[in-house]
């Protein structure tokens, strides 16, 4: 089951919905397409500094 407060809201340093370029001003939205984003549920941005899955998902995308 996931984390709810993570999931909806993020790590209280940057939400969710701003990680993921949603804003409710049009010139703030980012076009991040669904498959261009990769939520880690239960990590915050410490813990992406070291985490394995972070950076096998990061070479992925640089491949």
């Amino acid at each position: 089951m996931p984390d709810f407060p993570s999931t909806m809201l993020g790590d209280l340093l940057v939400r969710l919905d701003s990680a993921k370029g949603q804003h409710s001003d049009n010139l703030k939205k980012l076009s991040i397409r669904p498959e261009d984003c990769r939520v880690f549920e239960k990590l915050n941005h410490l813990d992406l500094l070291d985490n394995k899955v972070v950076h096998d998902q990061i070479l992925g995308w640089l491949a």
